[in-house]
């Protein structure tokens, strides 16, 4: 018999496959910590949005619009940092040249991209999970276990 390797979970970018290879170091730690990082910032990109919102900025003052206006273009800029790192870290520094040549840097593709490295690792690790962990264990779903009466006490014990 002949060994085979399992065929990696893969993203297709501009035409382009790249492996998702979830046994990589790197590749974990981007997607265990990086990618956490990258969804905080993000949730103080969309408060600083939400401030600068039509119905929101109209009670602001100009220096506040200004002030957060500046954070949400450092938002962005950090955005597109942390999501750099995290696609050189999982994809490669040739994945991401590849996918970003000639195109102005944009928070919302990076974002975009970044959160499909991220399924793709989920899909392949929920595959791994179902072969190795979990293909001697029986899926039980629904079965409900018998409650004990309330109380401390055992009927009959008085």
């Amino acid at each position: 018999m002949e060994f085979q390797f399992q065929e990696r979970p893969a993203l297709e970018i501009r035409g382009r496959r790249y492996e998702a290879d979830l046994s990589d170091v790197g590749f974990l730690e981007a997607v265990v910590t990086d990618f956490s990082a990258i969804l905080r910032e993000y949730e103080e990109l969309a408060r600083a949005r939400e401030k600068l919102s039509a119905d929101r900025a109209a009670a602001l003052s100009a220096e506040e619009c200004r002030n957060t206006s500046r954070q949400l273009a450092r938002c962005s800029e950090r955005l597109v940092e942390l999501s750099r790192g995290f696609i050189e870290k999982t994809l490669g520094k040739e994945a991401y040249a590849a996918a970003f040549c000639g195109r102005r840097p944009n928070c919302a593709e990076h974002i975009r991209l970044c959160a499909d490295i991220y399924e793709t690792a989920a899909k392949g690790r929920e595959k791994v999970v179902n072969r190795y962990v979990l293909r001697d264990k029986p899926v039980q779903r629904g079965k409900r276990t018998p409650t004990k009466p309330a109380g401390g006490r055992k009927k009959g014990a008085d």
